[in-house]
C-alpha cells in the first residue's frame, strides 16, 4: 500500500512541476505536459494546446494525445512512453505531428519519470517544442548546399571551400581530375601537396594577407596527376555572418599557364624584338586590329591574291600544321564543314562588297570526323585609294562554349521540374532562358521575358544599384548568393533567396550566367513574428518584474532570466549552484 502522506507530497510536487512548465512555456515558447499513473491521465499546458491549435485549458485523453502523431510514428512514441513508465527511461526525440486543424508541424518531445519519496514512478512529465521553423531552415540550408555543389561541379574551374582557419572542406571533381589526389587526401591541409615547393611560402604569405584584407589572390604552380606543373590563379573570398565574422572561404583555381608562357616568351624575345622593330610595327597594327574584334587566333587575307597569313593559334584551332598546310582562302574553305561552306563564303563576300566588318559561327570537320565550332570575326582594311586591300580577323574555338550552353539548357530543363525560379542570361544580362516556375514567380510568360535585361525584369528601384553591383561581380566570373528584394511583373516586391553563378568555358572566359531564386516571404514573416514574440516576453518580464528560472535536475544546473538576477540583487552572469540558489 502507498502511504497517503507520500501520495499527498507527490501530488504537491507534481502540481509544482506543472506550474514550472507553465512559466517555461511563456518564457521559452515551450509547452508542458504531465501523465498521472496508473490511469494515464494526460494534462497539457496552455502553450501545448496552442502548439496543437487547440483552445487553452483543453484536456485530451492519452490516446488522443498519441493520435496527433502520424500513424507510422505512433508505435515508436508508445515505446518511449512505456519505457519511461516501466523503467524511468527519459527520452528526447523529434517527430512530425498533425495539429487539430490538420496543420503539419515538427515537434521536439522530452519526457521523464516522476517518482514519489520511495522512488516509485507515479507519473511522467515533459515538454513539447514547436521546431517547425528550425526544420524548414535546415531543409533550406541542405537545398542551398546541394545547389552550390551542382553549380560548382558544372564550372570549368577548380572550386574549393575552406574554414576560416584555412582547413579545406570541399573540392569539386575538376581538382581531383587535375591533381590526381582523392578528396580524402585533399581535405584539411592536404591541399598544400600539389603546390610547387618554391611557391608554398608565397601561398602561405598570401593567405595571411587575405585574413587581414578579405581577398585571397595568388599565382602558383600546381602539380598535375602526370607530374607536370602548370600556373594557376587562385582566388578566394570570405563568406561572413551577420556580424561580419568570416565563416568560410570560397574560391576558384583558374589555369593561366598559357598566359604565363606567353609572358615569359615575350621577355625572352625582348632582344629579338629590338632587332625586328620595323617588322613588329607592322605586326602591332595587325594585332591591334585583331584585338579590337577578339584576342584569340589571328589571320590576314590579301584580297587580291587571297593568300593568307595564320597565327600559330589559328593553325592549332584548325589542326593544320604550317609546314603541311598552305594558308589560303580556298584552303580555309576546305576545312569548313561542307554544310556551312556556302554560308561562310557568302558572309565573307558580302562584307567585301560593303567594305564592312563581318562575323559568323560555323563548324569545322576534322580529319578524324570530329566536329569543332569556331567563331570568325574580321574587318576589311582599305588602301590609300580607299579600295579593300585585306581582311584582318580572328577565329575562336567555341566548342566548349557550345557544349556548356547545351549543358546549361539541359540543366535548366531539369531545374524546370522543381519549384524554384531558374533564369539564364548572356554575359550582358539579357535573359536567354526562364523556366516555368520563374514565369509563375515573377508574373511573366517565359517567352515574353526572353531578351530583356534581368535587372529590368526582377529588380525593384530600391535594390537596383545592388543588382547592378551583383551583375558586375558575376561578369568578373565570381559567384553571389544571398537574400535580395525582387519584384513581379505586376510590381509586387518580395524577399527571395538568390544564387547567381557565372558559367565559364575551359579557359575561364564568361559565356553566361544562371540564377536560382526562391520566395522566402513566409520564412521572413515567421522570423519577424518570432522576434516580436521574444521582444514582448522580455518587455513583459521587465514591466511586471516577473523572472523565469529552470533547473536541470540531472546536472543540478540553475538557469535564471535577467529579471531573476535583478529581483534577487544578484550580479548578472552565471547563477549560483543549486544548493546556494535554494538558500537565497
Amino acid at each position: 500500500m502507498i502511504d497517503r502522506t507520500d501520495r499527498h507530497v507527490a501530488g504537491e510536487r507534481l502540481a509544482e512541476t506543472v506550474a514550472l512548465l507553465r512559466i517555461a512555456g511563456k518564457v521559452a515558447l515551450l509547452g508542458g505536459w504531465t501523465i498521472q499513473l496508473p490511469n494515464r491521465l494526460l494534462t497539457w499546458s496552455d502553450e501545448t494546446c496552442a502548439i496543437h491549435d487547440l483552445p487553452a485549458g483543453y484536456t485530451p485523453t492519452f490516446d488522443e494525445g498519441i493520435g496527433y502523431y502520424p500513424a507510422e510514428y505512433r508505435a515508436e512514441v508508445l515505446r518511449h512512453v512505456e519505457a519511461c513508465e516501466r523503467a524511468g527511461t527519459s527520452y528526447d526525440f523529434e517527430l512530425p505531428k498533425n495539429t487539430a486543424t490538420g496543420r503539419r508541424i515538427w515537434v521536439r518531445s522530452i519526457g521523464e519519470a516522476v517518482r514519489d519519496a520511495d522512488g516509485r514512478i507515479v507519473g511522467l512529465q515533459g515538454a513539447f517544442q514547436d521546431i517547425t521553423i528550425r526544420r524548414q531552415a535546415e531543409e533550406a540550408l541542405r537545398e542551398s548546399e546541394a545547389e552550390f555543389r551542382a553549380l560548382a561541379e558544372s564550372m570549368p574551374q577548380m572550386v574549393w571551400m575552406a574554414r576560416d582557419d584555412g582547413w579545406n572542406t570541399y573540392f569539386n571533381q575538376r581538382w581531383v581530375d587535375y591533381t590526381g589526389l582523392s578528396l580524402e587526401d585533399s581535405y584539411g591541409r592536404g591541399w598544400n601537396t600539389p603546390f610547387h615547393p618554391d611557391d608554398r611560402q608565397c601561398a602561405a604569405d598570401a593567405w595571411q594577407q587575405a585574413i587581414a584584407s578579405g581577398d585571397y589572390s595568388v599565382e602558383c604552380r600546381l602539380r598535375a596527376a602526370d607530374g607536370s606543373y602548370r600556373w594557376w590563379l587562385i582566388r578566394g573570398l570570405p563568406l561572413r555572418d551577420r556580424d561580419g565574422h568570416t565563416v568560410k572561404w570560397i574560391g576558384t583555381c583558374t589555369d593561366i599557364d598559357d598566359l604565363k608562357q606567353a609572358q615569359e616568351a615575350a621577355l625572352r624575345s625582348e632582344g629579338r624584338q629590338r632587332a625586328l622593330a620595323a617588322e613588329l610595327e607592322t605586326e602591332r597594327a595587325r594585332l591591334i586590329a585583331a584585338q579590337a574584334v577578339a584576342s584569340v587566333g589571328s589571320w590576314e587575307t590579301d584580297l587580291v591574291s587571297l593568300a593568307a597569313v595564320w597565327s600559330a593559334e589559328t593553325h592549332r584551332i584548325f589542326e593544320a600544321a604550317p609546314e603541311q598546310f598552305p594558308a589560303t582562302h580556298a584552303g580555309f574553305l576546305q576545312l569548313v564543314h561542307p554544310e556551312d561552306r556556302a554560308d561562310v563564303d557568302e558572309a565573307f563576300s558580302r562584307s567585301l562588297d560593303q567594305g564592312s566588318s563581318g562575323a559568323i559561327e560555323h563548324r569545322l570537320l576534322m580529319s578524324d570526323g570530329r566536329i569543332k565550332f569556331v567563331e570568325e570575326r574580321w574587318q576589311v582594311v582599305r588602301n590609300e585609294q580607299g579600295e579593300p586591300a585585306c581582311a584582318i580577323g580572328t577565329c575562336q574555338d567555341i566548342t566548349e562554349r557550345r557544349r556548356a550552353q547545351d549543358a546549361i539548357r539541359m540543366q535548366a530543363h531539369m531545374l524546370d521540374q522543381i519549384g524554384q525560379a531558374v533564369i539564364a542570361t548572356d554575359t550582358e544580362g539579357r535573359v536567354t532562358y526562364a523556366n516555368r516556375f520563374a514565369g509563375e514567380l515573377y508574373g511573366w510568360a517565359p517567352a515574353d521575358i526572353l531578351g530583356r535585361v534581368i535587372t529590368d525584369v526582377t529588380t525593384p528601384q530600391a535594390t537596383l544599384n545592388q543588382g547592378l553591383e551583383i551583375m558586375a561581380l558575376l561578369q568578373r566570373g565570381e559567384m553571389w548568393s544571398g537574400e535580395f528584394l525582387v519584384q513581379t511583373h505586376q510590381g509586387r516586391v518580395f524577399p527571395a533567396h538568390v544564387t547567381d553563378s557565372p558559367f565559364l568555358d575551359e579557359r575561364g572566359r564568361l559565356i553566361g550566367i544562371v540564377g536560382i531564386s526562391t520566395d522566402i516571404t513566409a520564412r521572413k514573416q515567421a522570423e519577424d513574428e518570432a522576434r516580436q514574440k521574444d521582444m514582448l516576453i522580455r518587455l513583459a518580464g521587465r514591466l511586471t518584474h516577473i523572472g523565469g528560472w529552470a533547473i536541470d535536475l540531472p546536472g543540478d544546473r540553475v538557469f535564471w532570466s535577467d529579471e531573476v538576477f535583478d529581483i534577487l540583487d544578484y550580479p548578472r552572469g552565471s547563477p549560483p549552484p543549486l544548493a546556494d540558489a535554494l538558500s537565497l
